[in-house]
């Protein structure tokens, strides 16, 4: 069994020394930027760019910070990897075999049928990776995180070296810490026949959050119509350090680590990279996804250089105030390629739950600022 005590995990990230060269461009920016490096404690704000042997940063891991959908990543790339097992001792068996989940619980569905796979509107593994990925499908996540199971899901990431990682529960989906450890029966199907069955179970518990700097959150929260006065604890609740977040980009970047089929791993650049309105299977409307919308980034980038040139391979979280982002970021025509990961909280009135969190008026504005200034710092550190 695979261990570690909470503030272990949270010593044991590579942590990142603040730069002085990072943060002195950030502050020459804009007015508009230099105040809300007055205030990032408050924000939270953390940032980390990688590009050749550099690494800079700035609050990197200062304090806890909520992932949100940026953890799905996690289950994907385990999901991808334990079908890639299963696949050599169960001929035929491959990511687009057909998906069953039977319930888990007494307000759960049978898995069976998805509308949107148009090649035969039946869930496979290949549909709910895209999902997650192009539109951060929060059914999709919790699909794959079934099927590898909790602890599985996180000893996968600890093994590749991300051993901050703890994938405590399902999103979008109020469930005890009990029952977030059980995992449903869950088969393979061929021609409406069993391929492959695992049984359900019920995971050993993984250590909470508890001593981490900054995991009680804001003023009061709300739990339903009921103010619940004091912070709010993220005690039980997702967590990854930024540096393994963005060590988890570029592991698939460079191909090491996760035990991923050159497939798997091309199905999950291509998902990441791609818009939404671009995707052929499944379909989303431009006017419900605009490009920029899965893309914080993009808009800081488009200042440096057109939109077409730039491919951004990566995956946001927004939740409880926190926006997260964690990229990828290539220019081909001008030979740039570096990684870019930062996360904010916006949260003026303190309360959680609320709804009320400056994600238009604060933090897009100011991942664009991010952007920008990270593109021209790599640009102007190309080799002649």
């Amino acid at each position: 069994m695979i261990f570690f005590a909470t503030l272990a995990l949270f010593l044991a990230a590579d942590r990142v020394p603040d730069s002085p060269v990072l943060e002195a461009r950030l502050r020459a920016h804009s007015p508009q930027l230099a105040d809300r490096l007055a205030q990032a404690k408050s924000l939270r704000l953390q940032m980390l760019l990688s590009f050749g042997d550099q690494r800079l940063g700035y609050r990197v891991d200062a304090e806890y910070f909520y992932p949100a959908s940026a953890i799905k990543l996690c289950a994907a790339i385990a999901a991808l990897e334990k079908c890639a097992e299963l696949e050599r001792d169960t001929p035929g068996l491959s990511i687009d075999t057909p998906l069953l989940i039977e319930p888990c619980f007494a307000d759960s569905k049978r898995w069976s049928e998805d509308a949107s796979n148009l090649q035969g509107g039946l869930p496979t593994l290949r549909h709910e990776v895209r999902k997650l990925c192009l539109v951060s499908d929060n059914p999709a996540f919790n699909h794959l995180y079934e099927f590898v199971g909790q602890r599985e899901l996180n000893e996968r990431m600890w093994r590749a070296g991300l051993t901050s990682t703890k994938v405590l529960h399902r999103l979008s989906e109020a469930r005890t810490p009990e029952e977030n450890r059980r995992v449903p029966a869950v088969s393979f199907q061929r021609e409406g026949k069993s391929l492959l069955s695992i049984p359900p179970r019920t995971d050993s518990p993984i250590t909470g959050n508890s001593g981490l700097p900054g995991i009680e959150i804001g003023e009061a929260w709300l739990r339903g119509d009921e103010r619940v006065e004091g912070p709010m604890s993220f005690v039980d609740k997702n967590r990854i350090a930024l540096v393994d977040l963005q060590e988890m980009v570029r592991a698939l970047a460079e191909n090491r680590s996760f035990r991923l089929p050159q497939s798997s791993r091309a199905l999950l650049l291509e998902s990441m990279t791609q818009y939404p309105a671009e995707s052929a299977n499944p379909r989303y409307a431009r006017e419900t996804y605009p490009d920029e919308w899965g893309k914080p980034f993009l808009p800081g980038l488009e200042r440096v250089f057109p939109k077409d040139e730039w491919k951004i391979a990566n995956k946001i979280g927004v939740a409880y105030g926190f926006t997260v982002d964690n990229a990828w970021i290539v220019n081909e025509k001008r030979k740039l390629s570096f990684f870019l990961s930062a996360v904010v909280y916006t949260n003026s009135d303190g309360v959680l739950n609320d709804n009320r969190y400056e994600y238009t008026t604060v933090a897009k504005p100011l991942f664009a600022d991010l952007a920008e200034v990270a593109a021209r710092l790599v640009m102007e550190n190309q080799p002649r």
